[in-house]
This record gives structure tokens, C-alpha cells and sequence, in this order.
């Protein structure tokens, strides 16, 4: 990246500090702290071109996640970056970031970030940024070149290590990526970062002993929502059901967010895995209710901005309907999530989706249905892996089916 364009040293502090919150995000929970810094670099210095730039990509992630519907601040950070720098690197990026996160137009965004390469070809920012829009696009072996080429230009660049190795991940290719992980780790030891190695040992892999010790020397550096959600984690695929659903009680309800699910959601799964119906069903039907209240605040399926979050919102229904016994208002509501994020549209949050899909086809008692999304979603890089299917018990009413058991012995 250029030049800090700055000489006021509280700005700049503002602006490294907005930095290390946007490195440092998890999955769990939104993450409001990096628009709000970047803001106030902007107020003490309203001419700080890459704080706005900063301020674009923080508001746009913002909308992406569905944690607010009002495009005008992102918009306007978006103008006023290029009014500032017309033309550069920041101005690239902005219009990029607004374009991927606000617009979901993947051509046009990837056509900004690659503008910006031409500026600065070596710029670990604008390659994460490449990387990220293709593997949105599926074009997944470019996005692996594209981050092998950064990490080529910046060896000690601990964001590229970490977008490198969750790439391989989700690519299946899980001895580079934890040899990545623990690159980035020794690269800057973020709690998120170990998260993720985590969740590719256990859920990849399969390796239960050797997540259960990442995440013993990585526990204290994350949040207590992320420390928890590992320990019960742990314990779900030890079948240790009073320690999992301890550990998901401690965690507070929040908002519906793209790649997480919603805490009543795992509980319910958890108390149906432990056979407690009653309770299950309790807590499906609260999951109902707020997946209803979210959907109405929500804007139309055609938002583009939103649609990831809200089609994902409709496949938490699904599988809350199937719990609650509603099996075909699970198959209809799992049909209207595919049709508003089709896989193809996005092949990072639509493979969620479709993880979820199979999960809610899986207790709506549709067994061909969940095993054929789950052969497709084994067929191309995603999420789930072969240690999920093996280990965790959500996937136990299918785990006898023949063709089940002959896909998790591939």
C-alpha cells in the first residue's frame, strides 16, 4: 500500500488500530469496532484518502453480514475516497470493496482489484483482495495462484498466510493448509486464525487429538463466544453432550449472521442428538420465531447486498422446521433458500448453505435428498469435510445408510 497519507499521529494511530480489529475478526460475532476506529480517523483528518478507504471496505462488510440495510455510508466512503485519490490504490480498493460486498458484482469488483495490481502488483492487500473475488466467482485454482503469489511478495504478511491456508482447506488439501496455519500463527498469534486451524484438523482432517491441542495453547487468545464454541465443539463429537450444550448455553444470542449459526439452532441439535425431543423442539421453535421477526426487518431476497445473509437465515428455518417436526414446511423452506442463493451465484456462502440444506433434509427424514447435496458439496471445494461426516453425531440418523457409509470410507 502507499504512503501513509496522513501527518496527524491520532489518526494514524486511529487507522492502524482500525487495522488490527479487521485482522483480528473471528467468525463469531459482528464486527462493528473496525468501522467505528476508521470513522474516527476520517473525522480527525478528513483528507486521510486510506482511512476511507479502510472505512469503505469496514461498511461494506457491514451490509454483506446484514448487520445494517443503509448503503449510504458505505457509499459515501466510497466517493469520498475516490474524490481524495482519484485513480490509486485506496480508490481501487474502495470501489472494489463496495462493488464485492455492497453490489455483489464479482466481475466488476475483481475488475478494480486488478486495476489496482497494475498500480501495485506486489500488494498483499489488493492479491488477499483478487483471491477472495475469485474464489467467490469459483474460479478456484486462480484464487490459489493468486495467494501464492502473495505470499511470494509478502513472506511475513500473516493475512496471507491465513487466506492461504483456509484456501487449501476449503480445497481439501489439508496438510498445506495447516502447514499455512501454522505459518500465519507463528506470523502473529491471532485466536482467529487458531479457530480456523482448529476447525480444519477436527472437521477436515478428523483429527480430534490434534485440534483438541491447538486449541489447548490457542484458548487464551480468543474471545470467550470463540472459546466456548471450541470446547463445545470438542465435546460434541466425544458425544459428551452436558459438557456441548454447557458450553453453548454460556454463549449470548445474537444476531443472525452469515456463517454463523444462531445459538437456539445448535442447541436444538444438540439436545435432539442427546434424544431429548421436548427440548429440541422448544428451542427449534424460538429459532422459528426469530428467524421470522429477521426475515421481516430484512430487505427483499433481490437486495443484493443482503442475500447471502438472508437466504442463510432461510436455511436455519429449514432445519429449525425439521426439528420441529414440520418436515414438509422444512423441504419448502429449504427449496426457497436454494432458488434466493443458488450455489452457483456464490461459491463461498452458497456451499454453506448447502451444508444446511442436507442438515435440514437429514431430520426432515429425506435421507436421499442430504446424501445427494452432500456427494455434490464432496465433489467441489467447501466447508464440509470427511472429519465432520465421520465425527459429528448430527450426521448419525443417515450414518447406517449404505451410500453414507460409503462416501465417509472414500
Amino acid at each position: 500500500v502507499s504512503a501513509v497519507a496522513t501527518s496527524n499521529l491520532a489518526a494514524l494511530e486511529l487507522y492502524y488500530r482500525a487495522i488490527a480489529s479487521r485482522d483480528s475478526i473471528g467468525i463469531y460475532g459482528p464486527d462493528t469496532l473496525t468501522a467505528a476506529l476508521a470513522a474516527q480517523a476520517v473525522a480527525i483528518d478528513p483528507k486521510f484518502a486510506q482511512a476511507w478507504a479502510l472505512l469503505t471496505e469496514a461498511r461494506s462488510w457491514l451490509l454483506h453480514q446484514g448487520i445494517t440495510f443503509d448503503t449510504l455510508p458505505a457509499y459515501h466512503a466510497y466517493e469520498r475516497t475516490g474524490a481524495l485519490a482519484p485513480g490509486s490504490l485506496e480508490a481501487r480498493l474502495a470501489a472494489g470493496y463496495y462493488l464485492y460486498f455492497v453490489r455483489a458484482d464479482y466481475p466488476g469488483a475483481l475488475a478494480q482489484f486488478e486495476a489496482g495490481a497494475t498500480l501495485s502488483p506486489r500488494s498483499g492487500s489488493i492479491l488477499i483482495a483478487i483471491g477472495l473475488v475469485q474464489r467467490r466467482m469459483g474460479r478456484w485454482d486462480d484464487a490459489l495462484a493468486t495467494f501464492q503469489r502473495a505470499k511470494s511478495a509478502n513472506p511475513h504478511d500473516a493475512s496471507v498466510a491465513a487466506v492461504l491456508a483456509e484456501t487449501y482447506g476449503l480445497m481439501r488439501r489439508y496438510q498445506e493448509g495447516d502447514s499455512e496455519f501454522a505459518r500465519a500463527l507463528a506470523l502473529a498469534p491471532l485466536g482467529s486464525v487458531s479457530f480456523q486451524r482448529f476447525q480444519l484438523l477436527l472437521d477436515g482432517v478428523g483429527d480430534s487429538a490434534r485440534a483438541r491441542d491447538v486449541a489447548s495453547a490457542a484458548v487464551q487468545q480468543m474471545s470467550p463466544e470463540t472459546a466456548a464454541r471450541l470446547r463445545a465443539a470438542l465435546a460434541q463429537v466425544r458425544r459428551d453432550y452436558p459438557t456441548a450444550i454447557a458450553q453453548l448455553e454460556s454463549v449470548p444470542r445474537s444476531a443472525f449472521l452469515e456463517a454463523v449459526p444462531p445459538r437456539d439452532l445448535s442447541l436444538a441439535l444438540l439436545w435432539r442428538c442427546a434424544g431429548d425431543r421436548g427440548r429440541s423442539q422448544a428451542l427449534a421453535d424460538s429459532t422459528i420465531v426469530e428467524a421470522d421477526r429477521a426475515l421481516a426487518r430484512w430487505p427483499s431476497a433481490d437486495a443484493r447486498s443482503s442475500a447471502g445473509i438472508r437466504a442463510m437465515i432461510e436455511g436455519y428455518r429449514a432445519v429449525a422446521l425439521a426439528l420441529a417436526g414440520d418436515s414438509a414446511g422444512a423441504v419448502r423452506q429449504a427449496a426457497q433458500a436454494q432458488r434466493d442463493l443458488p450455489p452457483t451465484q456464490d461459491h463461498l456462502t452458497g456451499i454453506v448453505l448447502q451444508r444446511w440444506i442436507a442438515v435440514a433434509y437429514v431430520y426432515a427424514g429425506r435421507p436421499a435428498e442430504a446424501i445427494a447435496t452432500v456427494h455434490r458439496l464432496m465433489s467441489e471445494p467447501a466447508t464440509l469435510g470427511l472429519g465432520e461426516l465421520r465425527l459429528d453425531p448430527i450426521w448419525d440418523p443417515i450414518r447406517h445408510n449404505p451410500e453414507f457409509q460409503a462416501l465417509t470410507a472414500q
